[in-house]
């Protein structure tokens, strides 16, 4: 009776369990899955680790190399920036140039401290001021009275180098011309004194001129301030063997 209950517990309890289990596989899960552990042994290389370690100090060197460069241009950046440079103004070296001064003496007697531009700073010494006299010119006045007429007196004529001379004087100085008539043709000619203005006149006439058949007559025209005087006619005939005859 024992083992028929036993078989009936068993069958009953443990067959179906079994069953299950191999259904459903619980060593599949994750939790019951863990990956077993593999040992990989390294191999160190030691020539890529000194390459390594070397590429690394010189990165590391040029990174700090870089670091220094930078930190100082900010220093650099830093010092300068606040300095700006001023450019001096033109006005500057004007007011240099202002700043020089020069004693200058002036043709009155006045001692003057200058500036560059010109300008009087000071004065050391005033101008010696001397009154001026105003002279004014005396004017003399002559009257018409004064002034003797103008007046002509005639000297004749000479032979002299084939022409016949002319003369006369005036009083006071004048300018003056001989009027030579031809009788016959009844020309006129007009001959100006050879002194110009003066009081001794003359005028030499050629004896182509004068020797001719015919009677001439002559006066003489005198003026001076606007007055004018004639003189008479005077009148004469030539020949060749007496020469001029006054008549």
């Amino acid at each position: 009776m024992k083992k028929i209950l036993i078989s009936l517990a068993v069958a009953t309890l443990i067959v179906p369990q079994i069953a299950l289990a191999s259904w459903w596989n619980p060593f599949s899960w994750k939790i019951f899955s863990r990956p077993a552990e593999v040992r990989v042994e390294q191999t160190h290389d030691v020539n890529f680790e000194n390459k390594k370690a070397t590429t690394t100090a010189t990165s590391s060197g040029e990174v700090s190399q870089q670091k220094e460069v930078a930190t100082k241009k900010s220093k650099n950046s830093v010092v300068v920036s606040p300095k700006k440079q001023v450019t001096p103004e033109p006005q500057v070296a004007q007011k240099q140039d202002e700043s020089k001064t020069s004693i200058v003496t002036f043709q009155n007697g006045a001692v003057a401290e200058i500036d560059a531009r010109g300008n009087v700073v000071r004065w050391i010494k005033e101008a010696v001021i001397i009154p001026s006299v105003l002279v004014q010119p005396v004017q003399t006045q002559i009257s018409q009275e004064d002034v003797p007429a103008l007046s002509i007196l005639l000297r004749g004529i000479t032979n002299i180098n084939n022409s016949g001379r002319f003369s006369w004087r005036t009083n006071i100085p004048a300018n003056s011309r001989l009027v030579l008539y031809t009788y016959g043709p009844n020309s006129v000619t007009f001959f100006p004194s050879s002194s110009g203005y003066s009081t001794e006149h003359f005028v030499d006439i050629p004896d182509d001129v004068l020797l001719t058949p015919f009677t001439h007559g002559y006066s003489v025209e005198a003026w001076d301030n606007g007055v004018t005087v004639v003189s008479n006619t005077t009148l004469f005939h030539s020949q060749k063997v007496d020469g001029y005859v006054i008549d």
